[in-house]
């Protein structure tokens, strides 16, 4: 009887693994140095590929379009 139980054991089929959700939102960190000079208009026309269109979420969950940067 308990040879026959672990081999039931052994053979019997796993459970399906629980789904993963996230927890919370990513967020970001700017830092901006006193006396960094940055000017949009010709990091544009000098690297456009940093530059990019989307839409951001607004605090009350409407769709904002936004431009994003890319600079080091």
């Amino acid at each position: 009887m308990v040879i026959v139980a672990a081999l039931l054991l052994a053979t019997a089929p796993e459970p399906p693994a629980p789904r993963v959700a996230a927890e919370s939102q990513a967020s970001a960190m700017v830092r901006i140095l006193p006396g960094a000079q940055i000017r949009f208009s010709e990091m544009e026309q000098s690297a456009p590929e940093r530059f990019r269109n989307t839409h951001i979420r607004a605090a009350d969950g409407s769709p904002e379009p936004a431009r994003l940067v890319e600079f080091q």
